[in-house]
């Protein structure tokens, strides 16, 4: 039988980091306890599971953050007037992107001009990226729903087993033979 303490290589991407991954293995073997093959099997479909919802939200911040340069562009044409495509445009987000100052205090002035803050960028660039953003928020339901399966599944497992320990026990202690033992009389030592 496989050592139910170690599971399959990890699935990662390049730059996910294995010392992180091999640390949630490890807590949630702790925690779980996998007896068997199956345990084990479930484990793993639950730690994968997990491991990709992770992933997907790590995701859905680089999208936006990705975005936000895009998001800056369409607030400084939509301001500005100078339009989202223009020049002037480009050359404030690509500077403001960079980190410039100068283009970084433009960017807030012009937003605190129109009662804005920096939430409007992050704003732009998740409408920028809704159906995508939205596309994952149904991939990590997807594998909520699998995960909690998993859980549902080693409770289930596990709830069973122990039931049909209870009821061997009873059944054995129903069928057992009692005897009546007369209790022996109690002899004296003779002392010598």
């Amino acid at each position: 039988m496989p050592n139910p303490t170690k599971l399959e290589p990890p699935p990662l991407l390049g730059g996910e980091d294995e010392a992180e991954y091999e640390v949630f293995v490890d807590q949630c073997i702790s925690a779980i306890g996998p007896k068997d093959t199956i345990e084990r099997i479930w484990l793993q479909d639950f730690i994968d599971n997990t491991w990709d919802i992770q992933r997907l939200r790590r995701i859905k911040v680089s999208i936006v953050q990705a975005a936000r340069k895009a998001g800056v562009k369409a607030l400084i044409g939509q301001f500005t007037g100078h339009g989202r495509h223009s020049a002037h445009t480009q050359t404030v987000a690509d500077a403001w992107s960079e980190g410039n100052p100068d283009s970084r205090t433009y960017v807030t002035e012009l937003l605190t001009a129109n009662d804005l803050n920096d939430d409007a960028i992050i704003a732009e660039a998740c409408r920028d990226q809704y159906k995508t953003l939205k596309r994952i928020d149904g991939l990590i339901a997807a594998y909520s729903y699998r995960r909690d399966a998993q859980i549902r599944e080693l409770d289930r497992r596990r709830d069973g087993l122990a039931k049909r320990v209870r009821e061997y026990a009873k059944a054995e202690a129903e069928e057992a033979v009692f005897e009546e033992v007369e209790p022996k009389p109690k002899q004296l030592r003779k002392h010598k």
